[in-house]
């Protein structure tokens, strides 16, 4: 039963996968609510497309987004920002990208980079926790825009603000260690979501973002026999059933 359903549910991720289209997305808040941390952008560099009302370097709120695809396929689910150069709006629409991003700053080296600090931290983070949640999100925006897996240095350049500020800091540097370091294999999916253009005001995207999902395990050869044992077994039963 249980390599049927892991068989399954790489069924369901493939066509979930083939039948990516636009989403409508809603934004709900941040995940960790009340106890949700500020941080400080100190330098970052901008990407094509940005919009100048974004402020940023600047103090602001950082961590996951309670997101809700109004359209049902996904339900509820935690986004992070990968785009300091657009605002999220309350309700955007969205489409699912393999090559991210064509209205803001990232390259594959930058993807790679935001893989690894997925991949070596977040099945420990706790996104409803303040200062767990702003950390990560501060490692993931290092990972986008510098090179250099350190906050304090490069073109992009970050601290923790107001209460708990220390640990953010501290907390981001440990998430960037890890990922700097990281040498296994890939532990989560990762879905790009790229904001689909319009213009009010002086905005004319909302803000890209990523969302995560555990990797799953690749069947081996023999549980794939097993399967296709058991598929046979079935048939022969039903024949003998319908001859009896």
């Amino acid at each position: 039963m249980r390599v049927l359903s892991i068989a399954l549910t790489l069924t369901a991720l493939m066509a979930s996968s083939a039948s990516a289209a636009i989403m409508s997305l809603q934004r709900n808040g941040m995940t960790a609510g009340t106890d949700s941390r500020k941080v400080t952008i100190l330098t970052v560099p901008y990407g094509p497309g940005s919009d100048t009302s974004a402020k940023i370097p600047g103090t602001i709120r950082a961590g996951g987004f309670d997101m809700t695809d109004l359209g049902g396929v996904s339900g509820n689910f935690v986004a992070w920002c990968l785009d300091l150069e657009h605002w999220l709006h309350t309700l955007a629409e969205y489409t699912p990208t393999d090559t991210p991003f064509s209205n803001s700053f990232m390259d594959d080296a930058g993807r790679a980079r935001v893989q690894n600090v997925f991949d070596a931290n977040f099945d420990s983070v706790d996104p409803t926790q303040g200062i767990a949640s702003a950390s990560f999100q501060l490692a993931l925006w290092e990972a986008v825009y510098d090179t250099g897996y350190d906050l304090t240095s490069g073109v992009f350049t970050a601290e923790g603000d107001g209460p708990g500020e220390a640990s953010i800091s501290a907390t981001a540097a440990s998430y960037l260690d890890n990922a700097r370091n990281y040498s296994g294999g890939q532990r989560h999916n990762l879905t790009f979501l790229q904001s689909l253009p319009y213009t009010s005001g002086d905005f004319t995207h909302s803000q890209n973002l990523v969302t995560a999902t555990v990797s799953a395990v690749p069947l081996p050869a023999a549980s794939m026999a097993l399967l296709t044992g058991l598929g046979g077994l079935v048939l022969v039963r039903r024949r003998r059933k319908t001859e009896a």
